[in-house]
Formats: structure tokens, sequence, C-alpha cells
């Protein structure tokens, strides 16, 4: 039953895709409104994840026409902006040398979509030279010590950001790729969760340079 409500529930969110598409390419930003989805909100749909716009394209059903119950658009919608911040979010820390495991392990995507993406985003360094190494190196506990200063400041000024934003900040601030941060949690901690409070607590932490 689960995974037959999921298909349906794909199924709508293709269609609402598909049409909130035409009308940002049809410029028809006024109907957008009227549906309850704003210019910004389609901006980001339609430009910022071409996953997005590769999936309509192959998207082979017929199309269907929506008797928008207004509601039930509204939850769409806020469904829709939620995984477009998750996409958004995904991909930049891809971009900025979040390993697999990383991703995979905290943003409920698997390493079929995290490899697709790292493709499509052109990245070719991700995890560093080779595999992941276990403990940081010596040269690299300084880099660690500025990232995480960086993180803690933004906890600081934003407690309720998702920690995964604070991650990405951090790492666009210090230029430092997020493989080392996640080698440093895992030295630190183990396999753990992003979501974890141990892990909260530990990102909080004095680093020992």
């Amino acid at each position: 039953m689960a995974t037959g409500l999921n298909s349906k529930f794909e199924e709508i969110n293709n269609a609402v895709l598909n049409l909130v598409c035409r009308l940002y390419a049809d410029h028809d930003f006024e109907k957008l409104e009227s549906i309850g989805i704003p210019f910004d909100l389609a901006q980001r749909l339609v430009e910022q994840d071409r996953l997005v716009i590769n999936r309509l394209t192959n998207y082979k059903s017929s199309l269907i026409r929506l008797e928008v119950d207004q509601n039930a658009l509204g939850n769409l919608v806020a469904h829709l902006e939620r995984e477009t911040d998750k996409d958004y979010l995904i991909n930049n820390m891809i971009i900025n040398g979040a390993p697999s495991e990383m991703i995979v392990g905290n943003w409920g995507i698997d390493k079929a979509d995290y490899f697709s993406r790292k493709k499509h985003l052109a990245v070719k360094y991700v995890t560093g030279p080779g595999r992941l190494p276990k403990r940081l190196r010596k040269k690299d506990r300084a880099r660690i010590s500025r990232y995480m200063a960086a993180y803690q400041r933004s906890a600081r000024k934003h407690p309720d950001k998702e920690p995964g934003w604070r991650l990405l900040e951090a790492s666009i601030e210090t230029h430092v790729p997020l493989h080392l941060a996640w080698v440093y949690m895992k030295e630190n901690l183990g396999n753990t969760n992003i979501g974890d409070d141990t892990w909260t607590d530990l990102m909080l932490r004095p680093v020992l340079v």
C-alpha cells in the first residue's frame, strides 16, 4: 500500500513540477501566484536543480490537467520547497567536498543518487587523494580549528539552523573541504549521525590542534 501511495504522490509531484516549469517558461507569474507558488520558489525549482528538470523531461505520462485543491496544493508547495532546499544543500555540500558516506548516511539519498549528482555537477575532487584517511594529518589540524570556529560562530548566531547548513557555510568561509570535517568527526565519534546530540556536543567543543 505504501509503495502505491508513494508512486501516486510522485506522480502528483511530477505533474505539479511540470505545471510550474511550463508556467515559468511562459512567464505567467500571475498564474503561478494564483495557485500559491511564489516567483522565487518557481525560479529555484526551474533553475537551481537541473536533476529535477531532467526527471521532468523523462516523465512519459500524459499531461495531467489538475483540478487544483488549494489546501492540498499548499501542502505540495511546502513539500517542494523543503525538497528544493534539501537538494540545494546536498548539491553544494558535494561541490564543497562532502564524501558519499557523509551525505548518504544523513540526507536520505542512496549512493547511486550521490554519484549521479557528483557526475552531473562535474565534481572530481570530493574525498581528497584516494580513500579517506582514518585520522587527520598534522597539517590539517590547524585548518580544522579554523573550520570549527566558523561552525561554532554560526551555531551561536543561528541556533535553529540545520547542522548541514552550518557545515556548508563553515566550509565556504574557511575553504576547508567537507571531507576533512568528516574525518575529524569520525575520528572523535566513530560512525555517527549528524542529528545525534553527541555529535552536536562534539561540534561545539574546543578543537585541540
